[in-house]
């Protein structure tokens, strides 16, 4: 057994760490309050751990890398320092599938865990197949409830005039894109524009189309495979999970954008180009007391990427369920 079954105390909780190389050439817009501790094992693998606090049942915990060595890895959540589950490796073979115990405390996804009971004693490690990464890192390990019933009217609330500090990029409609791919780039588009928006010139949509395949899953929506392109691309960058604006309206005021991940059912977020999701991506470029300003991917034609949405039916359909996003050094 991997763990003491416990009912937390905690019935909602967020956490987030973020831990940085010395000498990482961009800051990151979010606060870093350690350093990466890198130890070699008997074994000769490179890795970094980074404990985890008592996290409760129905939470979703994600781990970020990024370095722009573009060093294989892989994530593995250890339980009173017995290995509980295993990620796919970063980036994945074609035949790379996600591995747990029989009774572990989670769910195993591509990118993420969630909890279905109380997670004590956890530890996320990241290992490294060939040596350690050669340039600055950066790790984040986040976490909060993979849903929040009712949001607090998406506390702190925008300043009625703030302004939009980001540089607009090159739209690009995903639609745009060959039939047999364009339903489901949604994140390399963004991806690619959110880049292009904080200066990178190395990016390009047809690199970050291929960067974010995952061959395990023939998906576009990796959430590693984007970070990974950024670093590539000279920008550091993480998924994080929020539960509010806070971080979000610390990113938008560095001019830095974020790619949030969104979700709604029919008629929910009015004027956007779709109808409903499960998932998609979206550049969240600025916000005010009542709207936000994105560019939508999934819009017909590029003139129509730029929306404006609600505030509440954005922070809906961003924050309720599990509030990822990715967030890039300025």
């Amino acid at each position: 057994m991997y763990c003491k079954r416990k009912v937390s105390t905690l019935l909602n909780m967020h956490y987030v760490q973020r831990a940085l190389d010395p000498g990482l050439s961009h800051d990151y817009p979010l606060p870093a309050n350690a350093a990466i501790a890198w130890v070699q094992q008997d074994d000769g693998i490179w890795c970094a751990q980074m404990p985890l606090p008592e996290i409760p049942a129905q939470h979703i915990i994600v781990p970020s890398f990024s370095a722009a060595d573009a060093a294989t890895y892989q994530v593995e959540l250890l339980v009173n320092d017995v290995s509980c589950s295993l990620l796919p490796p970063v980036p994945a073979r074609a035949k790379s599938r996600a591995w747990r115990c029989e009774d572990a405390p989670v769910t195993t996804h591509i990118d993420c865990w969630h909890t279905t009971e109380t997670l004590t004693g956890g530890c996320i490690q990241f290992r490294f197949t060939q040596g350690r990464p050669t340039t600055p890192g950066l790790v984040v390990v986040s976490a909060r409830s993979l849903r929040i019933a009712e949001l607090s009217a998406a506390e702190p609330r925008p300043a009625p005039q703030q302004a939009l500090n980001i540089k607009m990029p090159e739209l690009i409609s995903q639609m745009q894109a060959s039939r047999h791919i364009a339903q489901r780039i949604c994140s390399p588009t963004a991806l690619h524009m959110a880049l292009a928006a904080v200066g990178s010139r190395k990016s390009s949509w047809a690199g970050a189309v291929r960067a974010c395949y995952d061959p395990a899953s023939g998906a576009f929506g990796s959430w590693p495979l984007a970070i990974r392109w950024a670093a590539l691309c000279g920008r550091p960058a993480a998924v994080e999970v929020f539960e509010d604006w806070t971080a979000a309206l610390t990113c938008l005021a560095a001019g830095t954008p974020l790619v949030c991940s969104i979700n709604f059912a029919s008629g929910e977020l009015p004027g956007a180009p779709l109808e409903q999701t499960p998932g998609h991506l979206v550049v969240l470029c600025g916000v005010d007391a009542e709207s936000v300003y994105v560019l939508d991917p999934a819009a017909p034609t590029h003139a129509e990427v730029p929306r404006r949405y609600n505030l509440e039916a954005f922070s809906r359909a961003w924050l309720q369920d599990r509030g990822a996003a990715y967030i890039f050094a300025p």
